[in-house]
C-alpha cells in the first residue's frame, strides 16, 4: 500500500515514531521503499532529539503553593457563610415574631387625622 495522502503520513509516522518510544525496531513495511527511506531517519532523529522533561520540584512546589484554594474548600467556606446567614435570618424572624408580637398587643392604634 503507497502512502498517498498527508493524513496517512501522519498516521504512519505516529505509528513509527510509537514504536521507536517503545523500544520496538521498525517494521519492514511494504509502503513506498522511497518514502519509508526518506521518512525513517527523520523519525529516529526526531526520537533522538525530543526527550521529556520533567520540571524542577522547586518550581512544582511553588507553582502549587500560588494556586488558589482548593474547590473543596472554598465550598465549606460558602456553605458555613449561608449556614451562619440562614442562622441568622431565624433568629431575627424569632425575636420579631416573639417580641415585636407581644408588644403591638397591648397598644392601640391610634386614629391618623386626614386632611379635608
Amino acid at each position: 500500500m503507497a502512502i498517498h495522502s498527508e493524513r496517512q503520513t501522519q498516521d504512519w509516522l505516529d505509528s513509527m515514531t510509537a514504536r521507536l518510544q517503545a523500544g520496538e525496531p521498525p517494521p519492514a513495511t511494504s509502503e513506498d521503499p522511497a518514502a519509508v527511506e526518506g521518512l525513517l531517519p527523520l523519525v529516529q532523529s526526531l526520537h533522538e532529539a525530543l526527550q521529556p522533561v520533567e520540571p524542577p520540584p522547586a518550581f512544582v512546589a511553588a507553582l502549587r503553593a500560588e494556586l488558589p484554594t482548593p474547590p473543596r474548600r472554598q465550598l465549606r467556606r460558602f456553605s458555613m457563610a449561608a449556614l451562619l446567614t440562614a442562622a441568622g435570618c431565624f433568629a431575627w424572624l424569632c425575636s420579631r415574631y416573639l417580641w415585636g408580637s407581644a408588644a403591638g398587643k397591648g397598644r392601640a392604634k391610634e386614629p391618623v387625622a386626614s386632611p379635608l
